[in-house]
C-alpha cells in the first residue's frame, strides 16, 4: 500500500513536470508567431489579462514574469490531469490520448474557461490566432503525454 502511494507521488511530480515543459514548448510555438505579428493574442498574455484582471496590461518585465509564472504552474496542474488518465486508461496510444488531451484543454480551459474569466467583451480571434492557439494545444498534450509515457513506470496493461 506505500510503496503504491509512492508510485503515485512520483506520477503526480513526474506529470506536474512534463506538463511545466509542455508549457513552455506551447509558449515557445504560439509566442513566435505573436512577436512576428502573424497572431493577435497568445497563451501568456491572456494568463496576465487573468491574473492581473484587467482587459490590457502592461507589458513591462515584471507583468510578462508573472504571466509566464503563472501560465507554467497553470500548465504543470493542467499537466497532473494527464498523469491521473494514463494512469486510469493506460498508456497505449500515449500520444494520441495526449493530443486529444491537449484539444480538450483547449476547448474546455481556452475557449470556455477563459472567456467567463478575461475582463472586457470577448475577443474575435483571427484564424491565424485561432490555428496556432489550436495547434499549441495539441502539441502541449503530445509533449506532455510523451514525458509522462516514457518516464513513469505504470503497470503493465491487461
Amino acid at each position: 500500500m506505500n510503496e503504491k502511494l509512492l508510485i503515485s507521488k512520483d506520477l503526480i511530480m513526474l506529470s506536474g513536470i512534463a506538463g511545466l515543459i509542455g508549457a513552455i514548448v506551447k509558449i515557445i510555438f504560439s509566442g513566435i508567431p505573436y512577436l512576428l505579428h502573424f497572431t493577435q493574442d497568445f497563451g501568456v498574455l491572456i494568463a496576465g489579462r487573468i491574473v492581473f484582471h484587467v482587459k490590457d496590461f502592461p507589458l513591462d518585465w515584471p507583468h510578462i514574469t508573472l504571466s509566464i509564472f503563472a501560465h507554467l504552474i497553470f500548465g504543470s496542474i493542467i499537466g497532473v490531469g494527464l498523469g491521473f488518465l494514463y494512469l486510469l486508461s493506460g498508456k497505449d496510444f500515449y500520444l494520441l490520448k495526449g493530443a486529444i488531451y491537449g484539444l480538450l484543454v483547449w476547448f474546455i480551459v481556452r475557449n470556455y474557461l477563459v472567456t467567463l474569466s478575461v475582463p472586457g467583451e470577448k475577443e474575435q480571434l483571427d484564424a491565424i490566432t485561432a490555428a496556432v492557439s489550436f495547434g499549441s494545444h495539441i502539441l502541449y498534450g503530445l509533449i506532455t503525454g510523451y514525458i509522462i509515457a516514457k518516464y513513469n513506470r505504470f503497470a503493465p496493461s491487461t
